[in-house]
């Protein structure tokens, strides 16, 4: 006998209002956990970007006038671009690598906040693989906390401390926090 025998015994041949409200109920928050794993995706995007030029403010419009583009920002053959990690410096000419942005503001994520682009770019992956290590670390200290303390308290308390930390990741003043609150959550 298997499951599939048993199954019109324990629900009285049919799947009932009881059976339809558990299944709701697991798999709204199963879809909630599945939005969260998926959230690096839109969190981590990376928007247009181009190096901030000497003596221009911190709020200065992306777009440039074509001779002050081609004066300042090198082009770059292999991406058939221009550069959106080096600039021109105006008075000795060499290419440098720059450490300040200015971003096209039709689309904004952390990567702006933490400025996770050029030489910092590979932080992005590490965030989602630190958040997948939270993940496999939680699945063992849940998992066994389920067997010990039965499974309802502790699906409770793990979907309260996704809202805390998901609230918290989006108030991280820095990477770090960003990255640990993310892996907790």
């Amino acid at each position: 006998m298997n499951y599939d025998d048993v199954l019109p015994y324990l629900s009285k041949g049919n799947f009932g209002k009881y059976q339809k409200k558990i299944y709701i109920l697991l798999c709204l928050p199963s879809i909630l956990c599945a939005f969260i794993k998926l959230a690096g995706v839109f969190l981590l995007a990376v928007p247009e970007h181009r190096c901030r030029l000497e003596g221009e403010n911190a709020n200065a419009s992306f777009s440039l006038s074509s001779d002050i583009w081609n004066a300042s920002i090198p082009f770059d053959e292999k991406k058939g671009k221009f550069s959106q990690c080096e600039l021109i410096n105006q008075t000795t000419k060499a290419i440098v690598e720059c450490d300040k942005y200015i971003w096209n503001t039709t689309k904004t994520s952390a990567v702006m906040s933490f400025s996770l682009v050029c030489d910092r770019g590979a932080l992005r992956a590490s965030a989602d693989s630190f958040m997948m290590v939270g993940v496999l670390i939680g699945s063992y200290v849940f998992g066994d906390l389920s067997v010990r303390y039965w499974r309802r308290p502790t699906f409770m308390f793990s979907l309260l401390i996704q809202v805390v930390f998901g609230l918290l990741t989006a108030i991280s003043p820095d990477f770090i926090s960003y990255t640990i609150c993310r892996m907790v959550r």
